[in-house]
């Protein structure tokens, strides 16, 4: 707490109605976000990320919808007069460990992995496609004969 006086000061009941509040309003946060986050072009933005990418917060589109766990907390904290933080405001870090005790930065660097081969592939495929067009034009060319011959 950045404020242990005002911390200090709440009594055990408001306590447990700001714990259970912020528990009832977070399932079906929750769930917005999971809905969310299942989508494929959220995922795939991260192709157009220029960088070797570290965190699923760098794929901006992807980390977009865990904003609503920040508005979430600070909607409720002022609800209960939580002073205003003199610090930038929270926000959702991406944590250290997942769900089934998986480690999430881990996941990031195999997902950001996965992100640099779907590059690379994309630009082996258009190496391939100018090549095999540069042929054709190249046979095409070599194919016509010259007006008035020579």
């Amino acid at each position: 707490m950045e404020d242990p006086i005002f911390a200090e000061s709440l009594d055990d009941s408001t306590l447990s109605k700001l714990k259970a509040e912020l528990l009832e309003r977070s399932i079906p946060m929750r769930d917005r976000v999971m809905e969310q986050l299942s989508e494929d072009e959220r995922w795939l933005a991260g192709l157009d990320f220029d960088g070797p990418g570290k965190s699923f917060a760098e794929n901006e589109r992807l980390w977009a919808p865990t904003v609503a766990a920040v508005e979430l907390a600070r909607e409720v904290l002022n609800a209960y007069g939580f002073p205003e933080s003199p610090q930038a405001p929270a926000d959702y870090r991406m944590p250290t460990w997942f769900i089934n005790g998986k480690y999430l930065p881990g996941l990031a660097e195999k997902y950001w992995g996965l992100i640099a081969e779907v590059r690379d592939i994309r630009t082996r495929i258009r190496e391939v496609e100018e090549n095999s067009q540069r042929e054709a034009l190249r046979k095409r060319w070599d194919s016509i004969g010259a007006e008035g011959g020579i």
